[in-house]
Protein backbone atom coordinates (compact mmCIF):
# COMPACT_ATOMS: atom_id res chain seq x y z
CA UNK A 1 0.00 0.00 0.00
CA UNK A 2 1.42 3.38 -1.00
CA UNK A 3 0.74 6.35 1.26
CA UNK A 4 1.97 9.82 0.51
CA UNK A 5 2.84 12.69 2.78
CA UNK A 6 1.73 15.42 0.40
CA UNK A 7 -0.47 14.31 -2.44
CA UNK A 8 -1.92 11.08 -3.68
CA UNK A 9 -0.35 11.79 -7.06
CA UNK A 10 3.21 11.33 -5.68
CA UNK A 11 2.49 7.69 -4.81
CA UNK A 12 0.64 7.08 -8.07
CA UNK A 13 3.53 8.57 -10.02
CA UNK A 14 6.00 6.39 -8.15
CA UNK A 15 4.04 3.17 -8.78
CA UNK A 16 3.89 3.87 -12.53
CA UNK A 17 7.71 3.94 -12.61
CA UNK A 18 8.08 0.55 -10.98
CA UNK A 19 8.53 -2.77 -12.77
CA UNK A 20 5.60 -5.21 -12.74
CA UNK A 21 7.36 -7.40 -10.14
CA UNK A 22 7.87 -4.40 -7.85
CA UNK A 23 4.28 -3.25 -8.43
CA UNK A 24 3.02 -6.69 -7.38
CA UNK A 25 4.78 -6.39 -4.03
CA UNK A 26 3.39 -2.86 -3.51
CA UNK A 27 -0.16 -3.85 -4.31
CA UNK A 28 -0.40 -7.36 -2.86
CA UNK A 29 1.63 -7.31 0.34
CA UNK A 30 -0.79 -6.59 3.20
CA UNK A 31 1.93 -6.01 5.82
CA UNK A 32 3.92 -3.49 3.79
CA UNK A 33 3.34 0.24 3.82
CA UNK A 34 5.31 2.67 1.68
CA UNK A 35 5.31 6.35 2.55
CA UNK A 36 6.36 8.80 -0.13
CA UNK A 37 7.31 12.46 0.04
CA UNK A 38 8.44 14.14 -3.15
CA UNK A 39 9.79 17.65 -3.42
CA UNK A 40 10.60 19.46 -6.66
CA UNK A 41 13.19 22.22 -6.52
CA UNK A 42 13.25 25.30 -8.68
CA UNK A 43 15.49 25.40 -11.68
CA UNK A 44 19.11 25.96 -10.78
CA UNK A 45 21.78 27.83 -12.67
CA UNK A 46 22.05 24.99 -15.16
CA UNK A 47 18.34 25.30 -16.00
CA UNK A 48 17.55 21.89 -14.55
CA UNK A 49 15.03 21.25 -11.83
CA UNK A 50 15.58 18.41 -9.41
CA UNK A 51 13.24 16.10 -7.56
CA UNK A 52 14.06 14.84 -4.08
CA UNK A 53 12.37 11.66 -2.89
CA UNK A 54 12.00 10.51 0.70
CA UNK A 55 10.68 6.96 0.70
CA UNK A 56 10.02 4.91 3.82
CA UNK A 57 9.15 1.22 3.57
CA UNK A 58 7.57 -0.21 6.72
CA UNK A 59 7.33 -4.01 6.67
CA UNK A 60 6.14 -5.62 9.90
CA UNK A 61 7.82 -2.89 11.96
CA UNK A 62 11.12 -3.00 10.08
CA UNK A 63 11.87 0.32 8.38
CA UNK A 64 13.93 0.94 5.25
CA UNK A 65 14.68 4.47 4.03
CA UNK A 66 15.27 4.99 0.31
CA UNK A 67 15.90 8.09 -1.77
CA UNK A 68 14.85 7.24 -5.31
CA UNK A 69 12.19 5.31 -7.20
CA UNK A 70 14.92 3.13 -8.76
CA UNK A 71 16.29 2.24 -5.34
CA UNK A 72 12.76 1.31 -4.22
CA UNK A 73 12.27 -0.80 -7.34
CA UNK A 74 15.49 -2.77 -6.69
CA UNK A 75 14.54 -3.28 -3.03
CA UNK A 76 11.05 -4.53 -3.93
CA UNK A 77 12.37 -6.89 -6.62
CA UNK A 78 14.90 -8.33 -4.15
CA UNK A 79 12.07 -8.70 -1.64
CA UNK A 80 9.95 -10.54 -4.23
CA UNK A 81 12.85 -12.92 -5.01
CA UNK A 82 13.32 -13.67 -1.29
CA UNK A 83 9.64 -14.37 -0.72
CA UNK A 84 8.95 -17.01 -3.33
CA UNK A 85 7.50 -19.37 -0.69
CA UNK A 86 5.16 -18.64 2.19
CA UNK A 87 3.83 -20.59 5.13
CA UNK A 88 0.19 -19.89 5.84
CA UNK A 89 -2.90 -21.01 7.69
CA UNK A 90 -4.56 -23.61 5.44
CA UNK A 91 -8.10 -22.60 6.42
CA UNK A 92 -7.93 -18.82 5.95
CA UNK A 93 -4.83 -18.46 3.76
CA UNK A 94 -3.34 -15.94 6.19
CA UNK A 95 0.39 -15.65 5.48
CA UNK A 96 2.60 -16.39 8.49
CA UNK A 97 6.11 -15.99 7.06
CA UNK A 98 8.16 -15.73 3.83
CA UNK A 99 11.01 -17.93 2.61
CA UNK A 100 13.49 -18.16 -0.25
CA UNK A 101 13.32 -21.94 -0.44
CA UNK A 102 10.86 -24.77 -0.03
CA UNK A 103 13.21 -26.47 2.44
CA UNK A 104 13.21 -23.43 4.74
CA UNK A 105 9.41 -23.27 4.62
CA UNK A 106 9.18 -26.98 5.49
CA UNK A 107 11.54 -26.51 8.41
CA UNK A 108 9.41 -23.61 9.69
CA UNK A 109 6.24 -25.73 9.62
CA UNK A 110 8.05 -28.42 11.60
CA UNK A 111 8.89 -25.76 14.22
CA UNK A 112 5.30 -24.42 14.27
CA UNK A 113 3.88 -27.92 14.75
CA UNK A 114 6.38 -28.77 17.49
CA UNK A 115 5.45 -25.60 19.37
CA UNK A 116 1.72 -26.27 18.87
CA UNK A 117 2.16 -29.77 20.33
CA UNK A 118 3.98 -28.33 23.34
CA UNK A 119 1.18 -25.75 23.80
CA UNK A 120 -1.57 -28.37 23.35
CA UNK A 121 -2.99 -26.55 20.30
CA UNK A 122 -1.76 -28.90 17.58
CA UNK A 123 -4.12 -29.57 14.65
CA UNK A 124 -2.94 -31.87 11.83
CA UNK A 125 -2.56 -30.11 8.47
CA UNK A 126 -3.22 -26.67 9.95
CA UNK A 127 -0.29 -25.14 8.03
CA UNK A 128 0.54 -25.18 4.34
CA UNK A 129 3.20 -23.93 1.97
CA UNK A 130 2.42 -21.83 -1.08
CA UNK A 131 4.62 -20.48 -3.88
CA UNK A 132 4.17 -17.24 -5.78
CA UNK A 133 2.95 -17.81 -9.33
CA UNK A 134 3.92 -15.01 -11.75
CA UNK A 135 1.23 -15.97 -14.30
CA UNK A 136 -1.73 -15.82 -11.93
CA UNK A 137 -0.19 -13.11 -9.71
CA UNK A 138 -1.02 -15.03 -6.52
CA UNK A 139 0.31 -17.65 -4.15
CA UNK A 140 -0.55 -21.26 -5.10
CA UNK A 141 -0.61 -24.24 -2.76
CA UNK A 142 2.54 -26.40 -2.87
CA UNK A 143 2.09 -28.79 0.06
Amino acid sequence: MIKTAKAKSDGELLVRWLSSKAQRVCNEEPFMKIYVDREDSDEGEDGESTTTWDILVDFCGEEVYLDSPKELERWLEDFADCTAYVTRDRETGTIIDYFESLENARFAIERYEKKDKEDGTYEPDFYEIAKYDEDSNEYRWVE
